[in-house]
């Protein structure tokens, strides 16, 4: 959804109101995001003798693997902006960096802003659960869905590379 600036502040005095639905399957490039169902997002631009602001919210249903035990879970995501809006020529004449929302030609795509939060807001490393187990390192069973028959943890002489045994030594206490 594009909104022009210019036009929305003569035609409206203090606000306006957004109300936009987003339908994608997925996000260009971030292969780790699936979106499940539209997103929904709610908001307003204010108009002030100060300058442009634009509060939203949206929510998104997304699809994720377990970063543990590579499971597929649904999770829902909560994105709340608040920006000041603002020219690229003024951007420059600011201090701050955060919390502003640079536009030119007095464009705004709100679509973009949603998809770049969206991509900011989701977990680098998902979890099905905070306390996943994952999976087993010598069989690959889910130990989330059940324990394996490999022994518990071999000692570390059988797992540790010989190219690198020498290393071992280093970590005996004296």
């Amino acid at each position: 959804m594009r909104i022009n600036l210019r036009k929305a502040k003569e035609e409206n005095d203090q606000y306006l109101d957004i109300d936009l639905t987003i339908d994608l399957e997925s996000i260009e490039g971030v292969q780790s995001i699936k979106i499940k169902e539209p997103i929904q997002g709610k908001g307003r631009i204010y108009f002030t003798r100060d300058g442009m602001f634009l509060s939203l919210t949206a929510k998104a249903l997304i699809e994720s693997s377990c970063s543990r035990c590579l499971k597929d879970f649904e999770e829902s995501l909560e994105l709340k902006m608040n920006y000041e809006i603002v020219s690229s020529k003024k951007a420059l004449e600011m201090d701050k960096e955060e919390d502003i929302l640079v536009v030119d030609h007095d464009m705004i795509d709100l679509e973009e802003i949603i998809i770049e939060e969206l991509i900011m807001k989701a977990p680098m490393k998902p979890l099905c659960k905070e306390n996943c187990k994952g999976i087993c390192n010598s069989c690959g069973q889910n130990l989330e869905e059940g324990s394996c028959n490999c022994a518990p943890h071999k000692e570390v002489e059988e797992t540790i590379d010989p190219r690198l045994a020498k290393l071992k030594g280093l970590l005996k206490e004296d």
